[in-house]
């Protein structure tokens, strides 16, 4: 049996004023991104640690699969030079993973086309 993980209501804004609920969403987003970077670093780590048996490891002691920590590795070494601007534009997950097996044609169109403010999902970049 697969237990689905339940996402918790979103916060209630309704009490704060649009400018701290501006703020708020824009401390969660840096939150995020500063989670993100830890995460994957400490990811290259354990992998470099353990190359052998990374995916067992990964699996048992993170709760997460080695599909997904392979993604997320995928990601860092393709963009690891982008990450602010990542960011900045906001692209989702799938996407970067999409992104990440593309050739380099392709993910400067992307990105050039985000940075001119064009809004691209997943769909789009497939």
């Amino acid at each position: 049996m697969t237990s689905r993980r339940q996402h918790p209501k979103p916060f209630d804004y309704g009490h704060i004023s649009i400018a701290d609920k501006e703020a708020l969403r824009g401390c969660a987003s840096a939150i995020a991104v500063i989670a993100r970077k830890t995460n994957l670093q400490i990811l290259e780590r354990a992998k470099a640690l353990v190359p052998r048996g990374f995916e067992k490891w990964v699996s048992r002691e993170c709760q997460m699969s080695p599909k997904t920590a392979g993604n997320y590795l995928r990601i860092h070494q393709r963009f690891g030079s982008r990450r602010d601007s990542i960011a900045d534009l906001g692209i989702k997950p799938t996407t970067l993973v999409k992104l990440a097996t593309a050739p380099d044609e392709i993910v400067d169109e992307v990105f050039s086309r985000m940075e001119a403010g064009e809004p691209l999902i997943g769909r789009d970049v497939e």
